[in-house]
């Protein structure tokens, strides 16, 4: 939730900035947006990683669901890391005018490789809940990689709004 309350306000001063005509505090926002998220995801990582009895606890008590949860929880750290990320970039190229591509390349990502990289990994493979996992890390790599490239490459500062 963090991550899509920054990136509200990383889209409400892209869209400020942007129609101001100071298209360099549209990448200092983003930046600071980053960061601010980065720094939350990085403590609950550490929640994650460093108490999981702790967290599991309070939803079961059988040390079957523990035992699996334990590298769940490791897979949801990379995952929240990179999730937050693409959900702050998205909010910069939203507030800019830029809605085209990440609406595009979200939804042909999902289709063509976090769905069938879930059922690869998940059912195919045998990985079961940690295999589906393990393609939705690999998804939000990707989308976040390609979200930031997206930025990155200015295609933002020539959307007419």
């Amino acid at each position: 939730m963090p991550a899509y309350g920054l990136s509200i306000g990383v889209a409400t001063l892209s869209g400020r900035y942007v129609g101001a005509g100071d298209l360099a505090a549209v990448t200092r926002s983003l930046r600071s947006a980053l960061a601010l998220g980065a720094g939350i995801c990085l403590c609950v990582m550490l929640g994650f990683v460093s108490f999981p009895e702790t967290l599991v606890g309070l939803f079961a008590t059988d040390t079957a669901v523990l035992a699996e949860a334990r590298p769940l929880l490791l897979l949801a750290s990379g995952f929240l890391f990179f999730d937050a990320a693409s959900i702050i970039v998205v909010g910069a190229l939203r507030g800019a005018g830029d809605t085209r591509f990440p609406f595009l390349y979200e939804s042909v990502l999902s289709w063509a490789l976090f769905l069938p990289g879930a059922w690869l990994l998940g059912v195919w493979q045998g990985g079961g809940v940690l295999g589906a996992w393990t393609a939705g890390v690999l998804y939000v790599i990707v989308l976040s990689g390609g979200m930031l490239f997206r930025f990155r490459s200015g295609a933002w500062r020539k959307v007419a709004i």
